[in-house]
């Protein structure tokens, strides 16, 4: 895979986080969680991910942390979901 292929944001959100095929449960939404973590309440992730691992798990997660979806798309390039980090 050269840069070209290195899938790129599509929600001009605060950071990015590619889950790729691993999905995000697990290792995965321990990184989201860490990502989060580091923003600034109102801040924004982008998450892509191509697997369907997790995805019901990283919905109710993001609702259960105080987050909010703000976002959701399917695509040919992998599924992405837009969380705007909640308050402290």
């Amino acid at each position: 895979m050269t840069d070209l292929d290195e899938p790129r944001p599509e929600f001009g959100a605060d950071r990015f986080y590619d889950a790729g095929d691993s999905g995000c449960a697990g290792p995965g939404l321990k990184e989201i969680g860490r990502l989060l973590d580091e923003l600034e309440p109102g801040g924004t992730l982008e998450i892509r991910t191509t697997s369907d691992v997790g995805r019901t798990d990283l919905e109710a997660w993001i609702r259960l942390r105080g987050h909010r979806a703000l976002e959701q798309r399917a695509g040919a390039n992998g599924d992405r979901y837009l969380v705007r980090r909640g308050p402290s």
